[in-house]
């Protein structure tokens, strides 16, 4: 009883919830992405690398932060739902490429010229919009705002490197 075990089962119902929001978010995208991808390689790719996206916020704001707080746990929705747009531009770029019968390679490669300055800007702007929380005097939203902007970034990174290589391998197969 008291304070701290009142502030612990807070905090652990919280992660239960988010985690449960998330792997709910994930199978809603996955869903999504289906219909609109309608190949199980392109689907894959996605997931895995918001996956791995997840895991390299998560490890971001444990060097950066050193905890999650009731708010900032949030973040992992925010980059599923946030952090798969860049991956469906790229994607739906290179199907469209890929309709002119050329090589993988050079689509993948054409691909990432036609769409990566924009997706870099919006990734920047998206960011910037997150770290605009962290001058508040609320550490929740600053921690949130710091994690979900760099977030954003790796999620850019993630597209124009993972998704890149992943989507050559399950082309290709």
């Amino acid at each position: 009883t008291g304070e701290v075990a009142l502030a612990y089962d807070e905090l652990n119902s919280a992660m239960r919830g988010a985690q449960n929001a998330g792997l709910l978010a994930l199978v809603l995208v996955a869903v999504v992405l289906f219909m609109a991808l309608r190949s199980a390689g392109a689907v894959l790719t996605v997931l895995l690398s918001l996956i791995f996206g997840l895991l390299l916020t998560a490890a971001f704001a444990t060097m950066a932060v050193g905890h999650l707080n009731l708010i900032s746990i949030a973040f992992a929705v925010l980059y599923i739902g946030l952090g798969v747009d860049y991956a469906i531009h790229f994607l739906l770029r290179h199907e469209e490429l890929r309709k002119s019968n050329r090589p993988v390679s050079e689509t993948l490669y054409k691909a990432g010229g036609d769409t990566g300055q924009a997706l870099l800007i919006c990734a920047i702007t998206t960011a910037i919009g997150f770290y605009a929380f962290m001058p508040t005097t609320y550490q929740g939203v600053a921690e949130l705002g710091l994690i979900s902007g760099t977030g954003m970034l790796i999620s850019f990174l993630i597209t124009m490197t993972l998704i890149t290589s992943l989507q050559k391998y399950y082309t290709t197969k």
